[in-house]
């Protein structure tokens, strides 16, 4: 497999990987280093490899390209020495970038086939998050995009509202949809708490700390529930670069006892962390990109049972219907909703329910088993 991210922080990653130990396989992964680890090690009897590559903190255009490039370079090296040591039967690449398939030339030549599993549509992700409005960008990216699903053998997604994207996109495509949700293992909770009305609402975030992930939105209606007599509790576990203005506008607002931040978690540590949880949030922006996802923290306190406030994504609307979660986009929506969640918390445990059993319907666990038959077939076409 072929990451651009640190494997230790990337779940999906890490399940396939497992999935296909699991089934026989011999599982490598080629990855970025965060900056002390090992060149190389075994983690659950897969081996790791990480090139001398780590994210920039300055999360300009100019870094991603610089950034991209060098590890695009070095893994094309890296697969290349591997592959003459020991011969490869499948490569796996995980965008972004899409052009990172193109690393697997010298074992592509030989005839081995490359899967390109596309966790993110490119073009959207870079026109939200960088303001790339330009024409001609624009069709560089759907042409890079073109070209990396063509060049690979078999392609994979993350749900059904990306897929339909990308098969509008390119109707001769064919996909396979495997969710980005947990492993049982991941996703247990001892159970949630009893909610009394006049109680503490005890709520949870978990994941990478972006603007672009609505956190703040919450927060700030924190002090008007407050003054309408309601006690709400925040834990934020994950890091990011949004985190020192997250942690500023707690400051700012006087919430310090509300609202706790505890930095990164691995997937162990999900039980834990959802175990005493009333409600979790996740309000990512609405927009172009953000019709397109099905948040893995969404589906985690969907198979966890912990009722769910989210912002009305067209993707999440598609899996989980109004009476299987808590929707609201404006900060009145949410005011709204939060006193709705406090004076009738049976309803919301019900629409958990609800949402608990469509999760199970796309579970891991199901997914995992069509990833190992999808990765044979690809295999036995060669």
């Amino acid at each position: 497999m072929l990451l651009h991210a640190y494997y230790v922080r990337d779940p999906r990653v890490q399940r396939a990987a497992h999935a296909l130990r699991d089934a026989g396989w011999t599982v490598k992964v080629i990855c970025l280093n965060e900056g002390d680890e090992p060149t190389s090690e075994i983690i659950d009897d897969v081996q790791v490899l990480r090139c001398p590559v780590s994210r920039s903190q300055n999360r300009t255009r100019f870094r991603f390209i610089l950034e991209y490039g060098s590890f695009m370079l070095r893994s094309f090296i890296k697969l290349w020495r591997e592959d003459r040591h020991e011969r490869h039967d499948v490569v796996i690449v995980h965008n972004m970038p899409n052009a990172l398939v193109f690393s697997t030339l010298p074992v592509r030549i030989r005839g081995c086939p490359v899967i390109l599993d596309l966790h993110d549509a490119s073009p959207e992700v870079f026109a939200n998050h960088f303001g790339v409005k330009s024409p001609l960008f624009n069709k560089l990216l759907m042409l890079e995009e073109t070209l990396a699903m063509k060049y690979s053998s078999a392609l994979i997604t993350v749900n059904r509202g990306i897929e339909a994207v990308f098969t509008k996109r390119h109707p001769w495509a064919e996909f396979l949809v495997v969710h980005n949700s947990s492993a049982a293992q991941d996703s247990t909770s001892p159970g949630n708490p009893v909610f009394e009305k006049q109680g503490e609402l005890h709520t949870v975030f978990h994941g990478h700390l972006h603007e672009r992930y609505g956190l703040q939105r919450f927060i700030r209606v924190l002090p008007q529930l407050a003054a309408d007599g309601m006690t709400v509790t925040l834990d934020v576990h994950g890091d990011g670069p949004f985190r020192d203005p997250l942690e500023a506008l707690v400051e700012e607002l006087g919430l310090a006892d509300s609202v706790r931040f505890h930095g990164a978690f691995t997937p162990g540590d999900l039980p834990d962390i959802l175990a005493d949880k009333h409600l979790g949030v996740a309000l990512h922006v609405r927009n172009e990109l953000g019709d397109l996802l099905l948040p893995v923290k969404i589906l985690e306190y969907a198979e966890a049972g912990i009722p769910i406030v989210s912002s009305r994504l067209a993707t999440v609307q598609s899996y989980f219907p109004d009476n299987c979660a808590n929707y609201c986009d404006s900060d009145e929506e949410l005011l709204r909703c939060m006193k709705e969640i406090r004076d009738d918390y049976a309803t919301a445990l019900c629409r958990a329910d609800r949402a608990k059993k469509i999760a199970k319907s796309i579970s891991w666990e199901h997914d995992s088993a069509m990833l190992v038959d999808y990765v044979d077939a690809t295999c036995s076409t060669r």
